[in-house]
């Protein structure tokens, strides 16, 4: 099977400092993978360099088999990236205005946009705040609402950088049931967390960074004992208790 991404000996300086040293990793078509590591290792930035919004020194980003690695406007366009504070992605004045934003901005077509809208609100469960503003929705609803509004340009990848930041128990299992089902009807999924134990059991792939360089993937499975290597905390529990969606 050929990968969806290929990202090959990645780098990245910013300033004096390097913050990615020949990052290399692959995502398969319907990966939902988790990239860990300590504070400092470069997860966000590198979310940031494969989407485009900054550019890497060198290496190389292929995305279905095309180098990518210059072409910024085409990874802006088939990347998706859910940062950690929702609200720095509101733009409209509604929920459902808020969605439409992204399709209409890429020019589709008023029937297109009113398809994809529905179809977003409905697999977000958002129907009941679609006329809501943004700023009065709760936290998980906030959260759900980014994802919906980067689904709705139908990107190949959704990235996403600690989706679970200032959310409590409720809304954290409503966003992680919501990227479940995401999964299950074959997206593609990359998610940076310092929270792994809630993402080991439905994930597919776990990717430890530390220091800018990239350490291995791995099957769920074979992680923990690399994760507590790499001091990234995951409980004294067999993998088939690692959820925070079980009753």
């Amino acid at each position: 099977m050929q990968d969806l991404l290929s990202v090959e000996n990645l780098s990245l300086k910013l300033g004096d400092r390097r913050i990615l040293s020949s990052v290399s990793f692959t995502l398969e078509r319907g990966d939902f993978a988790v990239l860990c590591g300590r504070n400092g290792a470069g997860k966000s930035q590198l979310l940031r360099a494969l989407k485009g919004l900054i550019q890497p020194d060198s290496g190389r980003i292929v995305l279905d088999g095309v180098d990518l690695t210059k072409n910024r406007r085409e990874r802006l366009k088939r990347m998706a990236l859910v940062f950690q504070d929702a609200q720095l992605q509101f733009v409209g004045e509604t929920v459902e205005k808020d969605i439409a934003f992204g399709p209409l901005n890429l020019g589709w077509s008023r029937e297109e946009v009113e398809s994809v809208r529905e179809e977003v609100i409905a697999v977000m469960e958002l129907d009941k705040v679609r006329r809501q503003r943004p700023a009065s929705l709760s936290g998980g609803e906030k959260r759900r609402l980014t994802i919906a509004g980067v689904l709705a340009m139908r990107p190949d990848i959704i990235f996403l950088d600690e989706p679970f930041s200032a959310l409590d128990y409720p809304s954290t299992r409503l966003v992680l049931s919501s990227l479940v089902r995401l999964h299950q009807e074959g997206h593609t999924i990359l998610v940076v967390s310092h929270e792994v134990e809630k993402f080991l059991r439905h994930t597919t792939k776990v990717l430890i960074m530390n220091s800018g360089h990239m350490c291995g993937q791995y099957r769920p499975e074979e992680s923990l004992d690399e994760l507590r290597r790499a001091d990234v905390y995951v409980p004294s529990l067999p993998l088939e208790d690692f959820s925070w969606l079980q009753a």
